[in-house]
């Protein structure tokens, strides 16, 4: 079980705010985008500002690139031309903790 919190106090969501935080989790939703994610995540953990090539995620995912690009349209990543003209890739700052958040739940055997 999964309990949100607004911490706004001891009051009920607003239908349109849980649906606003619905939308916001449904991007994680799918198990491509996961693996996505968590390849990002592990290319660039060590380096927030580290841009990553899409021959890169595709090594790290072990996903084709037509399924890591559409993965990467509902992720919240920051692109950028890299010096060799190749696009780079890396989650947003502000939500570099999300894959760390997510492992919370992650069962370990």
């Amino acid at each position: 079980m999964l309990f949100f919190s607004s911490h706004a106090g001891k009051r009920e969501l607003a239908p349109d705010h849980l649906l606003s935080l619905y939308s916001v989790l449904r991007a994680y939703a799918d198990a491509d985008r996961l693996t996505v994610l968590f390849a990002l995540y592990e290319l660039t953990r060590h380096d927030f500002d580290c841009f990553v090539t899409m021959e890169n995620i595709v090594a790290a995912a072990g996903l084709d690139e037509r399924t890591i690009r559409d993965a990467l349209h509902h992720l919240p990543v920051h692109c950028k031309k890299l010096e060799d003209s190749s696009i780079g890739y890396r989650i947003e700052a502000s939500n570099m903790h999300l894959p760390a958040l997510l492992m919370l739940f992650m069962p370990f055997h």
